[in-house]
């Protein structure tokens, strides 16, 4: 498994190299300011000179946000969550919950206590050894949509 794994991270990485590299092909020169940024904090990095001994030599800087950390093809491949980001989950979650914009102090409170429910029972389930299951829209689940076709 741990095989399969590395293999599919190199496959993934190099699959976005690849695409830097089209995206560096394709695009209008315009652009390249904002390539070479997206490329050295998200992709590949950058280097810095350093001077050592009297030669000048340049070290590797690796990217802020490596693929690793907002790459979801494994996840989203293997019907993980399909985002990175448990926090951007739970605030969509909350916003659908509280079901308007601009809401009432009372209406967050209960919300929030609905949404504690919500947790709580997770966790119960969990220390049982179930699991909630996972919500879908019944048109994804049904095969309703137009042109939907699950891998």
């Amino acid at each position: 498994m741990a095989v399969w794994t590395v293999w599919h991270s190199c496959q993934s990485t190099k699959l976005i190299e690849d695409g830097m590299r089209l995206i560096r092909e394709e695009a209008p020169e315009v652009l390249s300011s904002v390539i070479d940024y997206f490329d050295s904090t998200y992709v590949t990095g950058s280097y810095r000179s350093v001077r050592s001994d009297g030669c000048l030599r340049f070290r590797r800087i690796p990217p802020w946000y490596p693929p690793a950390v907002w790459n979801v093809n494994e996840a989203t491949t293997s019907n993980g969550s399909m985002t990175n980001n448990v926090c951007e989950s739970w605030n969509n979650g909350f916003r659908h919950l509280v079901g308007h914009a601009s809401p009432s102090l009372w209406t967050v409170i209960s919300c929030l206590q609905k949404d504690n429910a919500g947790a709580e029972t997770e966790a119960y389930l969990h220390e049982q050894g179930n699991q909630a299951a996972k919500r879908h829209t019944s048109a994804a689940t049904e095969g309703t949509l137009p042109g939907f076709t699950p891998w």
